[in-house]
């Protein structure tokens, strides 16, 4: 059998400036904690031949029964200098406070 697909959610740790014996402190650890563990439970618990929105469904209710705040299939700005350069769909997006540099939806 070929290797059915399966979705890839990219979670993004942010570091901080500090380092600490070569580990990077993450922003928001217990949040990126949570994403994880939301990962690997739906990725356990679901058959590896289900299409990508059945992934996203099972992440989108793991993740609201865990009070995470996120939207789905949003699109976002892309800038580079200043200069719109594209736009880009995420899968998955959790909220986060606007002064943190992560992409901003369109609107």
């Amino acid at each position: 059998m070929g290797n059915p697909h399966i979705p890839v959610f990219r979670i993004i740790p942010l570091p901080l400036n500090s380092w600490r014996w070569g580990v990077t402190e993450l922003l928001h650890r217990e949040l990126t904690g949570k994403v994880i563990r939301v990962y690997y439970d739906v990725y356990n618990g679901l058959s590896r031949t289900y299409p990508e929105f059945i992934y996203e469904n099972a992440m989108m209710r793991d993740l609201a029964r865990c009070g995470i705040e996120c939207s789905r299939q949003d699109e976002y700005k892309v800038f580079y200098k200043d200069w719109l350069v594209g736009a880009q769909r995420l899968d998955i997006f959790v909220a986060r406070e606007q002064d943190d540099g992560l992409p901003r939806r369109s609107d």
